[in-house]
């Protein structure tokens, strides 16, 4: 699994390219968190070139976007491919993080004042 992270305004974009599985979350999950004690914000994961995400991995995001929100941030995930977002959708997922597609859409949503802890 490999980590990008890019900023644009004050949204940090994270692509990732791989698998999300029990062997590379952990990994994954640190990064962000370290790089959330620095200023927590705004950030959207792009699943473009994940090919497969564990239960293991969802827990990351989940454990993620409560640290999100609980200092007033905000995430979201895109483009995520039909197979992974078929397992996010069974996971609950987009009940707790948005699934938006279109950057327009992100920085709405981005924009919006934050309605507190979804998760």
């Amino acid at each position: 699994m490999e980590v990008r992270i890019d900023k644009i305004q004050d949204i940090e974009i994270v692509k990732v390219n791989g698998k999300l599985d029990h062997s590379t979350s952990g990994e994954f999950l640190d990064l962000l968190l370290r790089g959330l004690e620095k200023k927590p914000g705004k950030m959207v994961i792009n699943f473009k070139n994940v090919d497969y995400i564990s239960s293991v991995g969802i827990r990351s995001l989940i454990i993620l976007c409560k640290r999100i929100n609980a200092n007033g941030g905000k995430l979201v995930l895109t483009e995520a491919n039909p197979n992974v977002l078929s397992v996010l959708k069974m996971a609950g997922i987009p009940e707790v993080i948005p699934i938006l597609n279109q950057f327009e859409e992100i920085l709405r949503y981005m924009d919006k004042a934050s309605p507190g802890l979804r998760a």
